[in-house]
């Protein structure tokens, strides 16, 4: 979970401070609690993607490029919609990201858009 700070004696979440000051907008494709083994891949995209890891960690990587290792509260922002890949370790046997989406949404696990 993201770190929550206190701030003129007010208590404030550090991350969702983060999203707020660099003004993130769009939609949550989904979000879920993952136990190993997993992994996905998720295809080129017009819009930038983002993931953050609100508790444990898992690599993001793309196609010739290093992992990288994301731990709880970080956030890996791809600009310009690379391909890739996220999952427990790499180099794990990955699902496509729409096929694990169908699989929430059959389960009752999908988020909704926002």
């Amino acid at each position: 979970m993201s770190e929550s700070l206190t701030k003129n004696d007010v208590p404030f979440d550090v991350l969702q401070d983060v999203l707020r000051t660099l003004r993130f907008r769009g939609s949550v494709f989904f979000s879920s609690d993952l136990t190993a083994p997993w992994g996905m891949s998720v295809a080129q995209s017009a819009a930038p993607r983002f993931h953050t890891s609100l508790s444990g960690t898992c690599f993001v990587g793309a196609d010739g490029e290093q992992p990288i290792h994301v731990k709880e509260a970080d956030i890996v922002l791809l600009t310009k919609g690379t391909p890739h890949w996220i999952a427990d370790p790499p180099g794990r046997e990955l699902i496509r990201s729409e096929s694990a989406a169908e699989a929430c949404e059959l389960t009752g696990v999908h988020s909704s858009p926002t």
